[in-house]
């Protein structure tokens, strides 16, 4: 009786770490997220990454744009009508890249 007690103990056990663990960190979009500046154009709109729920978006100005995460290539893309985007995160640099306007800072709170 024990022996089952403790196979079913380590089942939900096992069960539980992997939910857990599936579900962190937001599937890898945390360093997006923030408001960002862009480093060759300081007076440009910043735009700020943000969750809405299970979604992410970007505000840049007055305007709301979804974005749509690449797990396998650890990107972001957003399009905004002219064509889509790629937003890049430089873990070196802790800036993102972003195709067509250039890097972006993080800003400071």
């Amino acid at each position: 009786m024990k022996s089952k007690l403790n196979q079913l103990l380590t089942a939900v056990a096992v069960l539980t770490m992997v939910l857990f663990t599936s579900c962190s960190s937001n599937s890898g979009t945390a360093q997006f997220l923030g408001e960002w500046q862009s480093v060759d154009s300081p007076e440009r709109p910043h735009m700020t990454i943000q969750e809405r729920g299970d979604n992410l978006t970007l505000l840049e100005g007055k305007k709301e744009y979804p974005l749509t995460y690449d797990k396998d290539n650890h990107k972001l893309t957003v399009n905004t009508g002219f064509g889509a985007m790629d937003i890049i995160y430089l873990d070196e640099k802790n800036h993102l890249l972003v195709s067509g306007e250039g890097e972006y800072t993080q800003v400071a709170k």
